[in-house]
């Protein structure tokens, strides 16, 4: 075997002899080489220190016992910035939302050519953690496999992380004043309700120094979610958000960047709402041997943003099939890459790793079919808003005379 020191190793998960075949053709194809170290448990030793010699770990997802050594080779401090891609014989909304879960960064279906162009990608990314801008979020979660996801999200786009594991440690921390917002796990807004001042302070939020107080992210499973959003519509709503805890990860991201940027939402041209759902691509004009999977991220009135490794040319042409929200058919859409982000820290990382197109075209009855599910969807999210702001108050009439 080659020097294990060097850059250009893909790490392994999973015994399958064909898997392995598999993986080992798609790393020489990307003049990588593989390190098969099997299924790894949690105690394992693994001889690359800080991550060194690993340029990407593969992942089985059709092994459903994976799914724990995954996260627990993700939980390892020397692994946790180094790109994890899962494998699966067929993928759906189902493989992707699991291995968003479980930390892993795209998924691809088994084929040597198409897993190639992903690690071809992720050559001298660098890491997460040498890029830092000055804007911090507080994590506060009382799972420590919760906190290691999100702040791994959240260093990869340049943020500062910090951690709480308490509701006096969320309070602590919120008061630092490079802090821009807080992502508060619903258990522990629960144990501050008589703990602490957790709650008087969300339900005061923005009355006093709006400007300065950080915005508040309730990260609540979808059960819990109505009832969430009944206490905090006293607060001002444009610093509070209810966000479901069972989605991805990177959902927090476009979340927070949603809450902190308004003076960018108010210059668009339609406002961009977060959906995800699988999505087929492949450049115009081009078979179904040249097809890519991916997974939207978000989506306005004139384009959608497509969560992947597998990256096009900037201005290249492609064509979209994926089903659009409160739909249950898929549409063909004509599209053009107007840019796109690597794997790795940036500054101006607002996204995971993908590309945002512009829609250039479709037949007349899937962009009827699009705008509908657009407005549809944007109907509805103006409704729950609407549902839980407090009602403007008025100001005091000015004495006649």
């Amino acid at each position: 075997m080659d020097n294990p020191s060097q850059k250009n190793q893909v790490l392994l998960l999973g015994q399958d002899p064909h898997i392995q075949e598999l993986v080992a053709q798609g790393a020489k194809l990307a003049g990588q080489v593989v390190r098969d170290e099997g299924v790894l448990a949690p105690d394992d030793p693994l001889d690359c220190p800080a991550g060194g010699g690993v340029a990407a770990i593969v992942v089985s997802m059709d092994d459903p016992d994976l799914a724990k050594h995954a996260s627990a080779v993700r939980s390892r401090p020397a692994l946790s910035a180094v790109p994890m891609v899962g494998v699966a014989k067929e993928l759906g909304d189902l493989t992707f939302g699991e291995a968003y879960s479980m930390g892993i960064d795209d998924c691809c279906v088994l084929d040597e050519e198409r897993l190639a162009r992903r690690l071809r990608q992720l050559d001298d990314i660098g890491s997460p953690d040498t890029v830092r801008g000055g804007r911090v979020i507080v994590i506060a979660d009382d799972n420590a496999r919760s906190r290691l996801l999100l702040g791994r999200v959240f260093r990869g786009a340049a943020y500062s992380t910090t951690f709480a594991s308490t509701p006096e440690e969320a309070l602590e921390q919120a008061a630092q004043p490079d802090v821009a917002a807080v992502v508060l796990s619903a258990e522990l807004e629960e144990a501050g309700v008589d703990g602490c001042r957790l709650t008087r302070h969300l339900s005061q939020l923005g009355e006093e120094e709006p400007v300065r107080a950080p915005a508040w992210i309730i990260n609540t499973p979808p059960k819990g979610i109505p009832r969430m959003l009944g206490r905090v519509a006293g607060s001002a709503q444009q610093r509070m958000v209810v966000h479901d805890a069972f989605a991805a990860p990177a959902t927090l991201l476009f979340v927070v960047n949603d809450a902190l940027n308004q003076e960018a939402k108010d210059a668009r041209k339609s406002e961009r709402l977060l959906y995800g759902t699988s999505v087929r691509f492949r450049p115009a004009g081009r078979g179904r041997s040249d097809e890519d999977f991916g997974y939207t991220y978000n989506l306005s009135a004139g384009g959608l943003y497509v969560r992947s490794l597998a990256l096009p040319d900037s201005g290249q042409e492609l064509w979209l099939e994926f089903v659009p929200p409160r739909s249950d058919r898929v549409i063909h859409l004509e599209a053009r890459a107007l840019w796109t982000r690597g794997f790795g820290p940036g500054g101006a990382a607002t996204v995971p790793s993908g590309f945002g197109v512009e829609i250039a075209g479709a037949s007349s009855a899937d962009m009827e079919r699009y705008d509908r599910s657009y407005r549809v969807f944007l109907g509805e999210r103006a409704a729950r808003h609407a549902s839980t702001c407090p009602p403007k108050r008025m100001a005091p009439a000015e004495p006649e005379g």
